[in-house]
């Protein structure tokens, strides 16, 4: 068994030439690597299982900080598990005891509330609507530490797959540093990919998650799915979830690790377009919308599943204020704050609550008063009395309304302030 302790102290520059010198290996063949670490940690010979590492008290000593991480164990599980399913081996049966599940870290993100570090992440959209252009901004707040949206960003080093319009990006991303008021330079770890990476091909993207396991990328940009990829069907859902998990082997291959595939929507119902399997193998599914006339290039994001979206790992979301600014010779991500706010309301249980809190006076409330209210919801027009009843029930299984004995009614939960 090899083990590798870094002398340098975690952080510092020479850690980071330490831990970027090629000791991670490369070799994805889990027959040869059952296990890769963060930080102190590179390789466990195949020979010696994890859990046998771990009960090794000599071994473990001598890395022990590494060892009592919970994270670092789910991390290495997670990753054989990942491989060898993607090698059509039969995973290990994997038991989490209670005390690992109370311990498990909580959820990194690479942008606070958006996009999960360490996920894969579908970004639809219609064509034009501004997709590749927020990619670039994410791409500059990403390398820069600034913020997105809004939103505080982890700062890391970028690698950005284009599958079409390659001479535009490089005016892009000096009209968006230029328009965010920051300096890019050749050492701010950004790379371009113009060629070589077919993401329903093994072998480019073993390649390619290689070069993200020697340089770790915090954020790996895939623009487009169609340009990049020679599917037959994207509506086959086999082979579309071997797309996904070959874009997922991608941020197994370093840790915090963010890939986001770019894709389209459909122009009539706005939802992603494709197989279900797109949506149902992504951590977290973003879809842009248009706001406005085509003049005005206003656009919102929304990760509800009313629009198609999804955040498994966070609160579902629609973010307004976004558009399109032609400035420095490119267009260019405008972000307004205020306009974001006039656009809470997105889920249907949001607009019944803002239609309840309109009648909070009437509480409290009995079942025929909040059929009436809900009744007033466009969605809930069509329904009848059964309907509006289950409603009442979910909006109570979600907390929005609370029924109170001492006041034979139903009342509105406060919100916390």
């Amino acid at each position: 068994m090899t083990i590798e302790t870094c002398p340098f102290e975690y952080g510092s520059p020479e850690f980071d030439a330490w831990h970027l010198r090629g000791s991670r290996p490369t070799d994805r063949d889990w027959d040869a690597v059952v296990g890769v670490f963060r930080g102190d940690v590179y390789e466990l010979a195949s020979n010696y299982s994890f859990d046998d590492f771990l009960a090794d008290t000599e071994q473990a000593e001598k890395v022990s900080a590494l060892v009592e991480s919970e994270k670092v164990k789910l991390l290495a599980r997670e990753e054989l598990a990942s491989w060898q399913a993607s090698r059509g081996e039969l995973s290990p049966l994997t038991k989490i005891s209670l005390g690992d599940l109370m311990n498990m870290p909580p959820v990194e993100w690479l942008v606070d509330g958006i996009f999960p570090a360490s996920s894969l992440v579908m970004l639809a959209g219609t064509g034009g609507v501004g997709k590749s252009t927020l990619m670039v901004d994410l791409s500059v707040a990403v390398l820069t530490g600034g913020d997105f949206l809004g939103k505080p960003t982890q700062r890391g080093s970028v690698l950005y797959v284009a599958g079409e319009g390659l001479h535009g990006y490089g005016q892009r991303f000096k009209a968006t540093a230029a328009h965010r008021g920051v300096d890019l330079r050749d050492g701010d770890e950004l790379a371009l990919v113009s060629a070589g990476v077919s993401m329903d091909n093994e072998k480019s993207m073993e390649r390619l998650a290689a070069d993200v396991a020697a340089n770790g990328y915090s954020l790996v940009v895939f623009d487009t799915l169609s340009s990049l990829s020679s599917m037959d069907s994207e509506n086959d859902n086999a082979q579309a979830a071997k797309v996904m998990n070959l874009a997922r082997s991608v941020t197994a291959a370093s840790p915090r690790t963010t890939a986001i595939v770019v894709h389209h929507a459909n122009r009539a119902s706005g939802t992603m377009r494709g197989a279900s399997a797109f949506r149902d193998n992504a951590d977290a599914v973003w879809v842009a919308f248009g706001t406005g006339n085509e003049q005005d290039k206003a656009f919102s994001l929304s990760s509800h599943a009313s629009k198609g979206g999804k955040l498994r790992d966070g609160e579902a979301r629609t973010i307004a204020g976004l558009s399109i600014t032609e400035a420095h010779g490119a267009g260019v991500l405008d972000f307004d704050p205020a306009a974001a706010v006039t656009m809470k309301l997105e889920s249907k249980s949001d607009r019944e609550r803002a239609e309840l809190e309109a009648h909070a006076d009437e509480q409290p409330w009995q079942p025929g008063d909040i059929r009436r209210i809900l009744a007033g919801v466009a969605e809930n027009e069509a329904m009848n009395d059964r309907q509006l009843d289950g409603r009442r029930q979910k909006l109570a299984q979600q907390g929005v309304i609370e029924f109170r004995r001492d006041a034979g009614g139903w009342f509105l939960t406060p919100t916390a302030e």
